[in-house]
């Protein structure tokens, strides 16, 4: 009876410690808004590269229990937010769509916005927050960047 409750305890110690291996943590900069594990990286970059509003914009659109992960990324006068879409929610990409810009637009009433749920896009906003969060992009470069992605946007149209 002892030998059969210790071989239990032995498998239960062997899978937790297996299961707890396995989960991957890197979190050294993503943030989880309360309540949510949608997953988003705050962008931190200095004055004429200035991210403040997609970090924002990142942070309002967590709420969303559809989206299961967000890319921004803003000049000036634009912002663009690629959406990542819960695969139950897929079947509702427009409404999404249109949904996400009212909220923009209420909130940044004086910028333009492009939101997209093309992986795609999605993948291409991730690089490019990538490399304003290491400082490898220049104000000309991200202007360049952000009309190759727009020009990608509205050939999926």
């Amino acid at each position: 009876m002892k030998i059969k409750h210790l071989h239990l305890l032995v498998c239960l110690i062997f899978l937790m410690t297996f299961i707890g291996g396995c989960s991957n943590q890197d979190n050294d900069n993503r943030e989880t808004v309360e309540g949510s594990d949608i997953n988003y990286t705050k962008v931190k970059t200095t004055t004429p590269l200035d991210q403040t509003v997609s970090n924002e914009a990142k942070k309002l659109l967590a709420n969303k229990n559809s989206i299961s992960g967000v890319r921004a990324v803003n000049t000036d006068k634009k912002l663009f937010v690629a959406l990542e879409i819960t695969q139950f929610d897929r079947l509702q990409l427009k409404k999404i769509e249109k949904e996400t810009k009212e909220t923009l637009k209420k909130k940044y009433p004086n910028m333009q916005h492009e939101v997209s749920t093309d992986k795609k896009i999605y993948i291409e906003l991730d690089e490019l927050e990538k490399k304003l969060q290491q400082k490898k992009i220049k104000m000309k470069d991200l202007n360049q960047e952000i009309k190759s992605i727009k020009k990608k946007m509205n050939d999926k149209a």
